[in-house]
């Protein structure tokens, strides 16, 4: 029993350790593209970040599970009085230690019990052996999450400067700004 426990243990930590590399991700929830419009006060654009949920050998979720990092937004604030377009980009960063381990919820440890029986009834002995096996849920420690806001840091275009916003590996390109809206495009 011992042995196929080790075979077991070492076959399973080496599949998950062929599993790949964690990997970074981030999407837009607007289109790349295509013209956009928005007024004052609202998202031009938002990003969110991903990373591959870690499994216990400490790579990427074999089920392509993933888990939120946080997100960058940047808010259209209109033209200030100097002709310059105005911008306020606010950061979220969520740290977590959650991994497929944790996310499971419980894991199933086996377990077998043994029980002898021996009598006599009405003259006639008997004995007995039953075993029954099944499995014990443990539940697992829950992840901590921690979300870390930033300030808002605000943006400006100048008048005559290129009109372009870098957010991660999107670019905001203004093509046209109002005191009350803004026209642009987002590429990758």
């Amino acid at each position: 029993m011992k042995t196929q426990h080790v075979l077991l243990v070492t076959s399973m930590t080496a599949f998950l350790g062929a599993c790949s590399t964690i990997q970074h991700y981030e999407k837009a929830e607007q289109p790349t593209t295509t013209p956009l419009t928005a007024g004052v006060g609202d998202v031009v654009l938002r990003v969110n970040r991903q990373h591959d949920l870690p499994n216990i050998a400490g790579k990427a979720d074999l089920f392509g599970r993933k888990t939120d990092e946080g997100f960058s937004e940047i808010r259209y604030m209109g033209v200030q009085a100097d002709g310059a377009i105005a911008f306020a980009r606010q950061d979220v960063t969520i740290r977590s230690n959650e991994t497929t381990m944790t996310r499971t919820g419980a894991i199933p440890l086996p377990t077998s019990h043994t029980t002898y029986a021996r009598g006599q009834i009405g003259g006639y002995r008997y004995s007995g052996v039953a075993t029954s096996t099944g499995s014990t849920w443990v539940p697992t420690a829950g992840a901590t999450t921690t979300v870390l806001p930033s300030g808002v840091i605000p943006i400006r275009l100048e008048a005559g400067q290129p009109q372009t916003i870098l957010v991660g590996k999107y670019e905001i390109h203004v093509k046209k700004a109002t005191p009350s809206s803004i026209t642009y495009f987002i590429t990758k």
